[in-house]
């Protein structure tokens, strides 16, 4: 039996729904319509604006650092003894003003050195006195001995007088010369010894005064080491006095902040190793110093050193 037409047949059979089915979704897809487009704009808000100046920028840099005294004065035994009077308020913390005498020690010493000195000057004043009434008697002797020795001279030669009355003439003649050379030479020294009295004077004197110690200026007590009626020595630090009407402070600023200073200046920005020395150079530089005490600030305009 051939069964190959049957199959053929078979197989156009199914062609024909094959087509309706492609027909079909190509007419529906035809009528379908497009999806709607969105077009989504940008969203506008409302914001407020406010007007600003122009301003030059100041440029600034922090750093921090310990106050310290502007002057440190140390109060040093400039002589020895034994402290006798002092201040009533010689005593850490207090405060006092310049010229105030804060302790004293036992000058009886030093007045006696003081008025040695004195009766030495005045003891070298006569002796002044007397070595030149003897050098104008020694001249005298002098031209005496020479007229005498002229005479002697002449009568020699005469033959009226011997050899030995010229040798005493003579050996007269040279000792009143000698005297006369030795008091000129002893008053030719007197200045020199009268400039070591006066210096020995000035000495005691100067020692006296050291005997009275009083604040150089307005300062604050601290340290203190030394009561009354203590024995103290040459060198001996007694106490210390901090100034109260300037301050320094040493700041530390980080490099980076200090380079904001030359923003805007002439010149390339210097390297890190110069800028120590090219900060004195600023003009218009206003340092400005601020201490924080908790709920306030306190603010002092100082200068650059």
């Amino acid at each position: 039996m051939n069964t190959a037409p049957f199959s053929r047949w078979r197989a156009l059979w199914v062609l024909p729904p094959v087509a309706l089915g492609i027909a079909a979704i190509v007419f529906m897809a035809s009528g379908k319509q497009p999806p709607t487009r969105i077009d989504r704009g940008e969203i506008s808000h409302a914001v407020r604006i406010v007007e600003v100046q122009a301003v030059d920028l100041v440029p600034q840099a922090e750093g921090y650092g310990e106050v310290q005294p502007a002057r440190i004065w140390a109060a040093v035994a400039q002589v020895a003894g034994r402290v006798i009077e002092t201040h009533p308020r010689l005593d850490n913390g207090e405060i006092v003003a310049a010229g105030t005498p804060l302790f004293r020690i036992d000058p009886v010493d030093y007045e006696l050195k003081v008025a040695q000195a004195r009766a030495e000057l005045a003891e070298l004043a006569v002796r002044e006195e007397n070595t030149r009434a003897s050098l104008a008697i020694d001249q005298r002797n002098l031209r005496l001995a020479q007229r005498e020795q002229d005479r002697i001279g002449e009568l020699s030669n005469k033959g009226t007088a011997s050899k030995s009355d010229v040798d005493n003439a003579e050996r007269t003649m040279l000792s009143a010369r000698t005297a006369v050379q030795n008091t000129e030479n002893t008053l030719s020294l007197l200045p020199t010894q009268q400039r070591l009295l006066e210096a020995k004077l000035a000495q005691a004197e100067r020692d006296l005064a050291n005997t009275m110690v009083s604040a150089p200026f307005n300062l604050r007590i601290a340290d203190l080491a030394v009561e009354k009626d203590q024995y103290v020595g040459i060198g001996q630090t007694l106490f210390r006095g901090d100034s109260v009407d300037r301050v320094e402070v040493v700041a530390q600023v980080a490099m980076s902040a200090l380079r904001n200073l030359f923003t805007g200046r002439n010149g390339p920005v210097p390297a890190i190793a110069e800028m120590d020395a090219k900060l004195p150079d600023f003009t218009g530089f206003r340092p400005l110093i601020r201490m924080d005490m908790g709920s306030q600030t306190a603010e002092w305009e100082a200068e650059f050193l």
